[in-house]
């Protein structure tokens, strides 16, 4: 017996019962593909699939990621010298959401936990585990660089438009604070490698795993969306704006790419590897990279890479050098569980 059998029909319903079921059954159907997170778009002559694209962390997971970034620095001075050097860090940090989202506020509990961290220029080669290995060699201003961001907690807080808009924390005020204090204790360059160490362009650097802001409108696969980028490489703050594509959508995964080319430079003074005595000026910054993300059906960033060219021009009274950075950054989702 079949639905279209108009006794067993007319037995069944009158014409306002069907009227009523029809009406559920599309509103039923229209929130089933909302939870899926796509619809078809039937105004186009062609059926075409979107998307919606969220940035979630659920509130009663832990997440554990880690963040590597590789790098090979070459200095060419202008006598025609040239000193080589190269870095590879990992750290590994938890994320959680304390509260759900509040009015499109979204605010995660951070702690950096650990660091594998290497340094290899000629023949002389450094490597620490922080979780093995005795306190670091902080007579090498290159990991003190790296250091002083382990084992930092704090908070940081998204907007509805997908920055972040607040980073803070009581524990971490009170160690840039002790940082203040101590002053006049450091020599220049040791003061601004702590501090910059605590600061929050480096914290959001190392543990902001999705670094693009999704789009407030729906994608197909193969459209694009523009999102601002902010990078922190060699101290080097750099700010762009990269066009983004919804490559693929497969098991609810979505791959994302894009790349860049003209980022604004942040940064005027910096530390620079084996100068140790005073900051130097940076008269100019060329970048070009490219981006990968990928996210998960729920929308938790489970991997973002960057591969960036940055290439420096610096000046210390007459010396003006240039120098090159070829830097790949993996951030990925290492696991996550319960609480």
């Amino acid at each position: 017996m079949g639905w279209n059998d108009s006794r067993i029909m007319d037995a069944l319903f009158n014409k306002k019962t069907i009227s009523i079921f029809l009406g559920i059954t599309i509103i039923f159907t229209l929130a089933y593909s909302q939870s899926l997170n796509a619809f078809v778009d039937k105004e186009n002559k062609e059926d075409i699939m979107t998307y919606r694209v969220d940035f979630w962390m659920p509130p009663t997971v832990r997440h554990h990621y880690s963040y590597t970034e590789k790098s090979d620095i070459s200095r060419t001075y202008s006598d025609g010298s040239v000193m080589t050097y190269s870095r590879e860090v990992t750290f590994f940090f938890d994320v959680k959401a304390p509260n759900p989202e509040k009015d499109g506020f979204l605010t995660l509990n951070i702690s950096i936990d650990s660091m594998h961290y290497k340094y290899v220029k000629g023949d002389y080669t450094y490597s620490y585990n922080s979780q093995g290995d005795l306190p670091g060699n902080f007579g090498l201003q290159d990991y003190t660089a790296n250091a002083v961001s382990l084992s930092k907690f704090f908070n940081v807080t998204y907007s509805p438009y997908g920055n972040i808009s607040k980073l803070e924390g009581e524990e971490l005020e009170m160690h840039r604070e002790s940082i203040k204090n101590k002053k006049d204790s450091f020599k220049p360059v040791d003061y601004y490698l702590w501090s910059v160490g605590a600061a929050s362009p480096r914290l959001i650097q190392i543990t902001d795993m999705k670094k693009i802001q999704y789009p407030a409108f729906r994608l197909a696969e193969d459209s694009t969306f523009k999102s601002p980028l902010f990078i922190q490489l060699n101290h080097i703050d750099l700010k762009d704006t990269v066009e983004m594509t919804l490559n693929e959508v497969s098991s609810g995964m979505m791959y994302f790419s894009g790349n860049f080319n003209n980022p604004e430079m942040l940064t005027r003074t910096a530390r620079f590897e084996d100068i140790t005595d005073q900051l130097v000026e940076i008269d100019n910054v060329k970048a070009k990279g490219r981006i990968a993300s990928e996210l998960t059906p729920r929308g938790t960033p489970d991997k973002t890479e960057i591969d960036i060219t940055m290439e420096v021009s610096g000046k210390i009274n007459r010396e003006i050098f240039s120098e090159v950075v070829k830097s790949k950054m993996v951030w990925q989702l290492l696991g996550q569980w319960e609480y």
